[in-house]
C-alpha cells in the first residue's frame, strides 16, 4: 500500500511539473512554495472513493474525560483524531459540540461530528457527513472543520475538501453546512460551498483557501446573525495571497459570491485568521504577517458596516516565528493565534482578547516557545504589552504552545495550551500535558497554571499513526458560568494513537489539582457514591465485566492518596466497597479506580 502511494504522488508530481510548462506561467519560487504546503497540508491520500471516504471502524468510540462525576464513553477511535474543534451554544449551555480530523494511517480521511445536550453526561454522533461536493468524486483531501453558533442556537460548519473527478480534474472547496436542532441533523444549501476552484492540475488550482475562522454576529445590531468567514484565499494567476471575509447575511440562504479582502499588497506573507464580533456588530478580523519575511508581526482589522469593507490592518504587536517544535513538522509550524472578544455585561465588556505561541517578541528570549497574551480596550486602537501566561519555570527551556481563548458570561478569560514544563529539555518535548489557566481581571493577571490532563503525551510519537500531521494546529477552550470545558487530541498512549478528551472543570481563583475522569472501554463501570455527601461512610459499587488488575483509591483535593480501597485482580462480577470517614477531615476527595491503561474517577464529599 506504501509503495503503491509512493508511486501515484510521484506520477502526479511529474504531471504536475508537466502542467506547470504547459501553462507558460511565471511563478514566483516563494508564492509557489506556500502554495504547495497549503495544498500538501491538506493532501491525505492518492484518491479515496466517496464510499470508503466516511468510513469508521466498528470499534471506533471517543473517550469522554470529564469531573463532574457522571461520565459516559463517547470515542476511543484507532484511528488518530487531532486538529478539534468545539463550541458552546449561547442559547443553552448544555449543548456542545466537537470536530476532530481523523486521519487514518493509510488514506482518506473524515470529520466525525458529536454532540451533547446535556452538559456532557451524554454524547451522540450526528448525522454528518463531508461528502465531497460532487457525488462520485475521489476524495484526496481536506480539513480544518470550525463551528459558529447565532444569537438564536442555529449552528453553523465549514470545513476544507480537495478531490478529483477522472485522472486530472481537481476541485478545492471551503465547504458549509448548518444545523437547527443543536447539532444533531445538518443541512446543506443549494450552493454548499463558500468559495471553489477546479483545474487539471493540482498544483495550480486557480485557486485555493485555507485556515478558516468563523463567527456570527449575535448582538442586537442591523446585522444581527450575519455569518463571517474569515480565511486565507491564495489566486495563482496573479500569485496573491490575502485574508479575506465572505458573509452570507442572515436574510440569505447563501454567501455573497465575492470576498471583501482585509490584509493588503503589502504584506510578502500572511496567515492564520481569526474572525469575531463584539457586541456593537463591530466585525473583527486578526492574523499573523510579514512585510518582508524577517519582521513578523499580529495584525487586525475592524468593519462597522457588516463586513462590506474593512479597516487598513494596524498592528497588534511583534512576533518571533517559532524555529522548531519537537512532534511538529517546520512547515506547520504557526504562531496560532487566537481572539475572542468579551460581550458579557461584566466590567470588561468590549475587550479584545488574543493569545499566540511565540520565543519572543522582538528578540528570541531563550526560554523556547511561550504563551503570549494582550487585550484592546478600544476596539483595537490600542493593545496592553504583551505578557507570558505560563508560568514554569524558565530556566528549564520547555515548549509552551498552541493557546486557545474563551470568555463566559461572567467576564472570565479561560485559557489553555500544550505545556512542557516537565519534560527534560525543549528538544525532547517527551512529557506534554494540556494546561488551563484563569483570568478574573479582563486578563491584567492569570491564576496559578494547572494541567487538566492526568497523563502525558510525548510528542515524538504524535505523527506515528496519521502520516506525521500529529495534533494539527489548534484546540480549544470553551466555558459556561461556573465550568471551563477543555478540548484536546491527547497522545497518552505512546503509539501515535490520538484521541479527544474533553474535561469538565470547575473555575476557581485558586485551582488545585487535577479533576477529572472518563469510563473505562466499557470493561468496567464504577457508579457514583452513596451517600454523597456522606457524614461516616460511603458506599459505590463496582462491576466488572472481564478479569482485570485494578487499584481504587481515595484521594484528596491536593492529589495526596488517603487510603487505598483495593489493590488486586478481580474476577468477571458484581462488587460493593464501603469507604469509611474515619479520622479523615471533612472536603472534597476523589475516588479514583484505575487499570494499568484507563481510569475513572468519582467526586465525593465528607461533610461533618
Amino acid at each position: 500500500m506504501k509503495l503503491l502511494l509512493i508511486t501515484q504522488i510521484f506520477c502526479l508530481l511529474v504531471f504536475v511539473s508537466l502542467s506547470l510548462k504547459s501553462q507558460n506561467l511565471n511563478i514566483d519560487p516563494d508564492f509557489n512554495k506556500k502554495y504547495k504546503e497549503i495544498i500538501n497540508e491538506k493532501l491525505r491520500t492518492s484518491g479515496v472513493a466517496e464510499a470508503d471516504f466516511n468510513r469508521e471502524s466498528p470499534s471506533d468510540k471517543i473517550l469522554f474525560e470529564r469531573s463532574l462525576g457522571n461520565e459516559n464513553q463517547l470515542t476511543n477511535s484507532t484511528i488518530a483524531e487531532s486538529e478539534v474543534h468545539a463550541a458552546i451554544n449561547p442559547t443553552d449551555s448544555n449543548n456542545w459540540v466537537v470536530c476532530p480530523i481523523k486521519l487514518p494511517s493509510s488514506s482518506g480521511f473524515t470529520l466525525p461530528v458529536y454532540y451533547t445536550k446535556d452538559f456532557g453526561k451524554t454524547w451522540k454522533q450526528s448525522s454528518f457527513l463531508p461528502a465531497p461536493a460532487n457525488p462520485g468524486a475521489s476524495v484526496l483531501g481536506g480539513g480544518d472543520p470550525v463551528f459558529a453558533y447565532d444569537a438564536n442556537g442555529k449552528l453553523y460548519l465549514s470545513w476544507i475538501h480537495l478531490s478529483m473527478e477522472g485522472s486530472n480534474n481537481y476541485s478545492w472547496a471551503l465547504l458549509w453546512a448548518y444545523s437547527e436542532d443543536k447539532g444533531e441533523i445538518w443541512k446543506t444549501s443549494f450552493n454548499k460551498s463558500i468559495i471553489s476552484s477546479s483545474g487539471t492540475s493540482l498544483y495550480t488550482l486557480p485557486v485555493i483557501s485555507d485556515k478558516q475562522w468563523m463567527a456570527v454576529d449575535q448582538s442586537n445590531s442591523a446585522y444581527r446573525n450575519n455569518l463571517y468567514v474569515a480565511f486565507v484565499k491564495a489566486v495563482m494567476t496573479t500569485q496573491v495571497m490575502r485574508i479575506v471575509v465572505a458573509v452570507k447575511p442572515a436574510d440569505s440562504a447563501e454567501f455573497n459570491s465575492t470576498q471583501i479582502e482585509v490584509s493588503n499588497g503589502s504584506f510578502a506573507e500572511i496567515q492564520f485568521s481569526q474572525v469575531a464580533v463584539d457586541a456593537n456588530g463591530y466585525v473583527h478580523v486578526s492574523f499573523y504577517g510579514s512585510y518582508d519575511k524577517i519582521n513578523y508581526g499580529l495584525f487586525h482589522s475592524i468593519s462597522k458596516d457588516g463586513g462590506k469593507s474593512f479597516s487598513n490592518p494596524q498592528k497588534i504587536s511583534d512576533l518571533l516565528k517559532i524555529s522548531g517544535i519537537t512532534g511538529i513538522k517546520n512547515s506547520r509550524l504557526y504562531p496560532s493565534p487566537t481572539m475572542v472578544i468579551d460581550n458579557s455585561n461584566s466590567a470588561y465588556k468590549g475587550r479584545i482578547y488574543i493569545s499566540w505561541t511565540s520565543t519572543g517578541i522582538t528578540f528570541d528570549k531563550g526560554q523556547a516557545s511561550d504563551i503570549y497574551f494582550c487585550y484592546s480596550n478600544d476596539t483595537g486602537k490600542t493593545w496592553t504589552t504583551p505578557i507570558i501566561v505560563n508560568d514554569d519555570d524558565k530556566s528549564n527551556q520547555t515548549e509552551q504552545f498552541y493557546s486557545s481563548i474563551h470568555v463566559n458570561n461572567k467576564g472570565v478569560v479561560s485559557i489553555s495550551w500544550y505545556d512542557g514544563r516537565y519534560s527534560s529539555d525543549k528538544n525532547t518535548n517527551e512529557i506534554v500535558k494540556y494546561f488551563v489557566a484563569h483570568s478574573f481581571n479582563g486578563g491584567d493577571s492569570f491564576t496559578k497554571n494547572y494541567s487538566v490532563s492526568s497523563a502525558y503525551t510525548d510528542f515524538q510519537t504524535v505523527g506515528y499513526r496519521n502520516n506525521q500531521f500529529g495534533i494539527g494546529e489548534y484546540t480549544q477552550i470553551l466555558s459556561s458560568d461556573g465550568y471551563c470545558i477543555p478540548v484536546w487530541s491527547d497522545g497518552r498512549k505512546g503509539n501515535g494513537d490520538l484521541d479527544i478528551f474533553v474535561a469538565v472543570v470547575e473555575i476557581q481563583k485558586n485551582p488545585v489539582g487535577i479533576k477529572e475522569a472518563y469510563t473505562i472501554e466499557n470493561t468496567i463501570k464504577l457508579s457514583d457514591p452513596m451517600p454523597n455527601p456522606a457524614k461516616e461512610f460511603t458506599v459505590v459499587h463496582l462491576e466488572i465485566q472481564n478479569e482485570n488488575y485494578l487499584h481504587i483509591s481515595l484521594i484528596s483535593e491536593d492529589g495526596k492518596i488517603q487510603h487505598t480501597v483495593a489493590d488486586a485482580v478481580f474476577q468477571k462480577g458484581n462488587y460493593d466497597f464501603r469507604i469509611l470517614k474515619n479520622m479523615l477531615p471533612s472536603g472534597v476527595y476523589f475516588l479514583k479506580a484505575e487499570t494499568k491503561d484507563d481510569f475513572i474517577v468519582k467526586r465525593l464529599i465528607f461533610s461533618k
